[in-house]
């Protein structure tokens, strides 16, 4: 089974290629990976994103050459891409769309929306991860409901240089992540509390037009190793989202949690299944910068309830979002597409074992 791994990296994420579940996955797969990261000239371009385009192009006329028998692309503007480069070059490799998310849908032109419904249309499954999306995105897609799947953000603990010397001295708290993010709140709050210092991983854009108090740090497009340092050396970690049902900050909340961080996070139904106030994390009102300053303020001065929080939400990430579960739910997919074998189990036949496929 032929199978080309398509993604779009982020500015802060190391230089190798993301192999996703390649090196856990059944043996008798052939992967090939596409990444943006395979371009650094044209990651400079931010507007095209040339690097988007050329990525998918590339991985789309492969799997045409190769006769592939599953493209799979991380992130919705990748599977949108990937969509378009397949009907355009007449590609019928069938389409698995990873991590499809698109948390501002509903503020999209008529025609963006045009061209992302063309993108779409023959993907075989989207997965995101989120109940709220398998909802909103096949009304909004004009798509069946049964292509969309919802399963739990998977991941192991991010690997850097854990014994590094931290690059912020101190006590602070830390707060990182790109999409849907809400500083604005976050930094509103920090200004009550005087004491505590915040340090924030970010893009440029996030933080425009915010004025920053002298208790606050920003730091933006730094490398992946330096983003790692300042989550792991935090006291505790803040999630702030723009509004209580956009579909974003999954995986930085399982990171905090497998860097057994506390986390203040926004109460969100986009969290369900994740977050469960007062066991593994605290939660305050989306946009209620009053609401985060009291949740902080708490955290800061009870470690004790910092530690306990982490504890939980280390043992919830370990136990049910860790990457076995997406290998099992690949394979199950590959199964029922008749892309791969039922797995084996071994029945007694006079007293001497035989394989047989499971049913």
């Amino acid at each position: 089974m032929k199978a080309i791994n398509i993604v779009e990296q982020p500015r802060l994420a190391s230089e190798e290629v993301f192999r996703w579940i390649a090196d856990q996955a059944d043996s008798s797969i052939e992967w090939t990976h596409f990444s943006t990261v395979q371009h650094p000239r044209l990651l400079r371009i931010k507007r095209p994103f040339l690097a988007r385009y050329i990525t998918a192009f590339h991985a789309v006329r492969y799997a045409k050459q190769v006769q592939a028998d599953l493209l799979i692309s991380h992130g919705a503007l990748m599977a949108i891409w990937v969509g378009l480069f397949k009907r355009l070059l007449g590609v019928k490799t069938r389409h698995l769309a990873w991590s499809f998310t698109l948390p501002y849908y509903d503020e999209n032109s008529m025609i963006w929306n045009s061209i992302m419904r063309f993108g779409v249309k023959n993907v075989d499954r989207f997965i995101m991860y989120s109940i709220i999306e398998t909802k909103n995105y096949s009304k909004h897609l004009k798509l069946p409901t049964d292509r969309f799947r919802m399963i739990p953000w998977s991941m192991n603990k991010p690997k850097f240089k854990e014994e590094s010397t931290p690059l912020v001295g101190g006590r602070y708290v830390a707060a990182m992540g790109g999409e849907g993010r809400d500083y604005k709140t976050l930094i509103q709050s920090i200004t009550e509390l005087p004491d505590i210092k915040l340090v924030i991983v970010a893009r440029p854009e996030n933080v425009v037009n915010i004025d920053i108090p002298e208790n606050v740090e920003v730091r933006t497009n730094i490398p992946y190793e330096e983003a790692m340092n300042i989550a792991w050396h935090s006291d505790f970690m803040v999630l702030p989202l723009l509004s209580d049902t956009i579909p974003c900050g999954h995986g930085s909340l399982l990171a905090q949690f497998l860097f057994n961080k506390a986390t203040i996070v926004t109460d969100s139904i986009a969290m369900e299944g994740y977050s469960f106030p007062g066991e593994n994390v605290l939660v305050y009102k989306a946009q209620d910068s009053n609401a985060l300053s009291t949740q902080m303020k708490y955290l800061w001065e009870h470690p004790e309830q910092a530690k306990k929080l982490a504890e939980k939400a280390l043992g919830f990430a370990e136990s049910q979002c860790s990457e076995a579960n997406t290998v099992q739910y690949f394979h199950d997919y590959l199964r029922k597409i008749k892309q791969l074998q039922p797995p084996l189990i071994e029945l007694p036949t006079g007293g001497h074992l035989k394989h047989r496929h499971m049913l």
